[in-house]
């Protein structure tokens, strides 16, 4: 049995380095005599990559590198963000194509972060990529990322300052009904791992094929509005500016057959559009 740290996951990239184990992919080898940056290969993202991954880790007769991964990548994080095609529906290929570009380099430039011993930004970059559900990783990827939002967790962080629907017991965010149902907490777990700031803050929670992040149920709490139990919920959650918060989310799991699926969200977020919950879930203002 091993325990997930950078050391161990280094030695693994090293060895074979990319998202996923590259069995039955052809992934290119990349020389590193070579200055990508002056050379057509630059607009190849499998050969970009993969080199950015030799500089990380000290790969395919690289040194390790990390100044000039984080300058590589953070460039052409920056150009696939540009491309982002104005049709964003999901029944768009362009767009379908250009997200799993998109959550490659978040996770790609996560990763430099996080070896640069800078977590927090390495958190809300893994995070980002994941909430695109565009990726697949290779398990010991999950792993690691896993292990980077546990540094996150063990740092100081001051309890996040919002107002309105969430954040009060008597304004609870999750099902409508006042005064009875059934209890479907499960929904808590769909929904809060979904949410998104209006201003750019990265909830530190996602819900896929595994679960990663800070997610936990504190209490149970009686409202003044409700004849339900208010369940009180904390999770993590980093700003646009990548300063750590605390999130406390007042939220009620009580639904009846007639609105199962109808739902409110805190005041300041939105449910990201990708996520699971924006496919069964309807919001209710």
């Amino acid at each position: 049995m091993f325990s997930m740290d950078e050391e161990y996951f280094a030695e693994l990239q090293k060895e074979c380095c990319w998202f996923t184990l590259p069995f039955f992919e052809e992934l290119p080898n990349v020389d590193p005599n070579k200055d990508i940056l002056n050379d057509p290969i630059w607009e190849n993202d499998t050969y970009v990559i993969r080199h950015i991954f030799a500089m990380i880790f000290g790969g395919f007769g690289f040194s390790v590198d990390l100044k000039n991964a984080k300058l590589l990548a953070t460039i052409k994080f920056s150009q696939v963000e540009s491309q982002s095609p104005s049709d964003k529906s999901l029944k768009n290929p362009a767009y379908i194509s250009w997200l799993g570009k998109y959550a490659q380099y978040n996770i790609l430039l996560g990763t430099v972060f996080a070896y640069l011993h800078n977590y927090n930004i390495a958190a809300y970059l893994l995070m980002n990529g994941l909430k695109t559900r565009a990726i697949t990783l290779f398990m010991p990827y999950c792993d690691f990322i896993k292990h980077i939002i546990s540094k996150v967790e063990e740092m100081p962080s001051e309890p996040a300052e919002y107002l309105g629907c969430g954040f009060s017991v008597n304004e609870p965010i999750g099902g409508i009904e006042l005064n009875g149902g059934t209890l479907f907490p499960q929904v808590a777990e769909m929904l809060i791992p979904s949410l998104e700031g209006d201003n750019g803050e990265m909830v530190l929670s996602y819900r896929g094929s595994q679960r990663y992040g800070t997610l936990k149920r504190l209490h149970s709490t009686r409202s003044e509005n409700f004849n339900n139990i208010i369940d009180v919920y904390e999770v993590l959650l980093i700003t646009r500016k990548f300063e750590l918060k605390k999130l406390r989310l007042y939220f009620n799991g009580y639904f009846t057959h007639e609105n199962r699926h109808q739902i409110r969200v805190p005041n300041g977020f939105h449910i990201n559009p990708w996520s699971e919950a924006a496919e069964f879930l309807e919001i209710v203002y």
